[in-house]
């Protein structure tokens, strides 16, 4: 289950091992879920800690933040995005421009994927 959101399941067993011993600790926890411990403290310590963690709670929580959304790092007005904007309109390819930025270590996280950002269809 590595990577998979926690489910409410998963919640309402945490919530009982803390109930049933608040010093209970996070390995054993993560065992009984088969899950990180670090995983378990993460999600415990973002909802209400050992005392007033509630699984409910932490669902909706979790449900609400995996539906908001991030704007495409090109879709964000800034010093990258007029850079390729720039560099575009020259005829260059999105994959050379991707090359100089990864070799001059300003990419960070821009992937080829930014193909489909405003930016390759002349939104500019």
């Amino acid at each position: 289950m590595p990577g998979t959101p926690l489910s409410l399941p998963e919640r309402e067993e945490i919530a009982v091992s803390l109930i049933e011993d608040r010093s209970t600790s996070w390995a054993e926890i993560a065992r009984r879920v088969r899950r990180h411990p670090t995983t378990i403290m993460r999600e415990v310590e973002a909802n209400g800690g050992r005392d007033r963690y509630r699984p409910a709670i932490a669902e909706r929580r979790a449900g609400t933040q995996r539906c908001r959304t991030r704007p495409r790092r090109l879709e964000v007005r800034g010093v990258l995005r007029d850079r390729v904007t720039i560099e575009l309109r020259p005829g260059r390819s999105i994959e050379a421009i991707w090359a100089d930025l990864v070799a001059e270590g300003v990419a960070g996280r821009v992937f080829l994927s930014c193909r489909k950002s405003p930016l390759t269809r002349g939104w500019a």
